[in-house]
């Protein structure tokens, strides 16, 4: 009877509702409302329970909402009736005990509906799934700060009673819409627990799809109150994708205080998997409810956003079958990832001149890898990826712990050697050969001074008396050439021993090096540090802004000076033509510097490159990845395994190999022939002696002294036959 009643009135409020624009229907409402009133087991209450409701929450399935019914237009003495009058004392009275029996009604409803299986009020479920809760915070969460999100449905349950008795410091967070979430507290240094008690799954879900922020990826989740098709709705959002430690508690079976408890799988499923059963307040078996997700992928496809960038990606094709095989450091790298976590890669390629990706639009969306990233369309992302968070990278990816370390370098043309007939000059620098210029100049005159001196006293050589004799003394000695002529003065013997001690060490000096210039090239003085470059008028170039905006924040004024003179371009076969002409440097990494020269550029007709000394901006190369994603997690103890063990570096050490053997191949197959050898390479000499011999070419510098020589004697001949004594030169001796 208290059942058809109840129903009863249930249907009196929803016509009294949906009677708004009828006049007869709230009088049938009232007809309905007043016998139940004059039922003998109704007792009305003077405070209706809709007081304690959370306001504007849904109860689509009851078919009205509390919040409306309470503030519904009751009649009321200060309230006109639609026709304009005011209603009587009696229909205020009346009106009002309707809509407390309501109200009343509502309350008996929600305990009565509480009752039945499935429910997380009062009764044998509720108490078990408040014993299962407790457990399970003991049991992993007993050290860990509480979040504990509920809803109206769990508003009153002894689970939520036991989990504000527990001893953990926690938030509890009352849930009517998606943005109640956002108050809670995402981030914390200590570990987590998060307890979502949740009969709306609504608020979760939409909360859960959006993006990546607001959300602990690390820490561990127990959902409540879904049903099983909710979980997976769940788990196929972005969020909750990504998070490998959540826990669902779903009321399935028919029997009494049992609970199953499902988990997710990340990456390589999207299917739920039963991880234990709570059955007579204990679990029916060991649990592991958090188990490793991620140690064995299971084979799960990965996609790997990728470009050619040797070396770290090559592009080789296979001579048997013509398809296009991928090779190098980090196509390396993610594949030993691929065997050490049993997961397969699916490879796809950015659009032409995006590479690693730069901001576009409003600045809210990428392109190029970062754009997959943010979009979720790819796993990895692997091509020479630098760590940094220019141009706020970390806003839509994560990297990896780095597998390589390289720095910002300047990549120049090298200038050709000097001409081979200067090498005589060469083992003196030029301040060295203007001190013995000045030497030899001086020493005549002081020769001669003392000579002359010494000759008045009595007893000099005649032949040190003239300044020409005087010089040329002096000249024999810095040849080692011996003197027939020897001072007889003390004055004159001193100072003629100082001049053969200060000949002999610069003529050995000169003698030693001699023939290490003779048979090696010298190469012109070049840009060594960034304040020469800066001091030059070489451009900077560079593929790319990605150096540029580097440069531009840089603190160092020269390299922020050199930003004004960066130019950008889309790919590298715009800018090396510029870089081979000397017209500018091209700045990159010194790894992808070397890779440019252990190509012998020469050996194909291309000027030899050096690497400016002074380099700057050491970057860490690593893997990027989605953002949260779980899988950096796993990859970066398996990457510092690989550079303990110097795989990583012996990768890259083969990717140089096999990229000087598939060029010299395709010289090989087009016919081409080597252009001429460097300047620097020389001749070795043939036999076991493992020198070199000196040829003509080396010894050029010599013979054009000779031939200086004849010419200036030749000169002075003349000079003396025109401007000299004739008679004496006719007359002879």
């Amino acid at each position: 009877m208290m059942k058809s009643a109840l129903l009863l009135l249930t249907l009196c409020i929803n016509v009294y509702k949906a009677g708004g624009s009828s006049p007869a229907m709230p009088l049938k409402c009232v007809s309905c409302l007043s016998q139940l009133e004059d039922h003998g087991d109704l007792v009305v209450p003077e405070e209706p329970f809709v007081h304690s409701l959370s306001d504007g929450h849904s109860y689509s399935s009851l078919g009205w909402n509390p919040a409306t019914l309470h503030e519904s237009p009751a009649v009321s003495p200060d309230h006109p009736n639609r026709d304009g009058s005011y209603p009587s004392e009696a229909s205020f009275t009346k009106s009002r005990r309707a809509s407390r029996a309501a109200a009343w009604s509502l309350g008996r409803l929600r305990r009565l509906s509480s009752s039945a299986p499935g429910s997380s009020s009062s009764g044998p479920d509720d108490a078990s799934l408040a014993r299962l809760l407790v457990t399970i915070v003991n049991m992993e969460m007993k050290d860990c700060v509480l979040v504990v999100a509920y809803d109206y449905g769990f508003r009153d349950s002894a689970a939520l009673e036991q989990l504000t008795l527990l001893p953990n410091p926690r938030q509890v967070v009352a849930v009517t819409s998606a943005d109640d979430l956002r108050g809670i507290v995402w981030e914390a240094a200590q570990c987590r627990g998060y307890l979502l008690l949740l009969q709306q799954p609504r608020p979760l879900l939409t909360f859960a799809s959006y993006g990546d922020y607001l959300w602990d990826f690390r820490s561990r989740y127990v959902v409540v109150g879904l049903t099983k098709s909710d979980i997976l709705a769940l788990s196929h959002t972005r969020k909750v994708a990504k998070t490998e430690n959540l826990v669902a508690i779903v009321k399935q079976s028919e029997r009494r205080g049992e609970w199953r408890l499902y988990t997710s799988q990340v990456v390589w499923s999207a299917t739920l998997t039963h991880v234990a059963t709570w059955r007579s307040g204990r679990f029916t078996a060991d649990p592991d409810l958090y188990p490793d997700k991620l140690a064995d992928l299971h084979g799960a496809v990965l996609t790997v956003v990728t470009f050619q960038w040797e070396p770290g990606v090559l592009y080789r094709r296979d001579p048997r079958h013509g398809s296009r095989l991928r090779y190098g450091r980090d196509i390396q790298v993610v594949t030993a990832l691929g065997h050490a976590l049993n997961f397969s890669l699916q490879y796809i390629e950015t659009p032409p001149g995006e590479v690693w990706g730069t901001r576009v639009g409003n600045g809210s969306s990428w392109n190029g890898m970062l754009g997959y990233m943010q979009r979720a369309e790819a796993d990895i992302g692997a091509a020479n990826v630098f760590i940094t968070n220019i141009n706020n990278r970390l806003e839509v990816a994560d990297f990896s712990t780095p597998y390589d370390a390289d720095m910002s370098c300047f990549l120049a043309r090298q200038p050709p050697p000097l001409p081979r007939w200067q090498r005589i000059i060469y083992p003196f620098q030029m301040e060295t050969w203007l001190a013995l210029l000045v030497g030899i100049v001086v020493s005549g005159p002081v020769l001669q001074g003392l000579a002359r001196a010494g000759h008045a006293c009595g007893g000099e050589s005649r032949d040190l008396l003239s300044l020409h004799s005087s010089w040329l003394y002096t000249l024999g000695l810095h040849t080692s050439e011996a003197q027939a002529a020897v001072p007889r003065r003390r004055s004159t013997q001193v100072f003629v021993s100082f001049l053969w001690l200060y000949t002999i060490i610069v003529t050995t000096a000169y003698r030693s090096n001699l023939t290490a210039f003779l048979t090696v090239a010298r190469q012109p003085p070049t840009i060594d540090t960034i304040p020469q470059l800066y001091a030059s008028d070489i451009q900077v170039s560079g593929v790319g802004d990605f150096f540029g905006k580097a440069l531009k924040s840089s603190e160092n004024p020269y390299l922020k000076g050199l930003s004004e003179r960066f130019q950008e371009h889309r790919h590298l076969q715009e800018l090396w033509p510029r870089v081979a002409a000397g017209l500018t440097v091209y700045l990159e990494t010194r790894r992808l510097h070397q890779y440019f020269i252990t190509m012998n550029f020469s050996s194909r007709g291309l000027p030899s490159m050096r690497i400016i000394k002074e380099c700057f901006a050491p970057y860490g190369i690593g893997l990027v990845t989605q953002r949260s994603s779980p899988l950096k997690t796993k990859f970066d103890p398996l990457l510092l395994r690989m550079v303990e063990s110097g795989l990583v570096q012996q990768w890259f050490s083969e990717s140089l190999r096999v990229s000087k053997n598939d060029a010299k191949m395709r010289q090989e197959q087009q016919g081409s022939v080597p252009g001429p050898a460097s300047d620097e390479e020389e001749d070795p000499v043939e036999g076991d002696s493992g020198g070199r011999s000196i040829s003509l070419d080396h010894m050029q510098g010599v013979f054009f002294i000779l031939l200086m020589g004849n010419i200036l004697s030749i000169l002075t001949f003349v000079v003396e036959m025109t401007v000299g004594s004739r008679p004496r030169c006719r007359g002879g001796p």
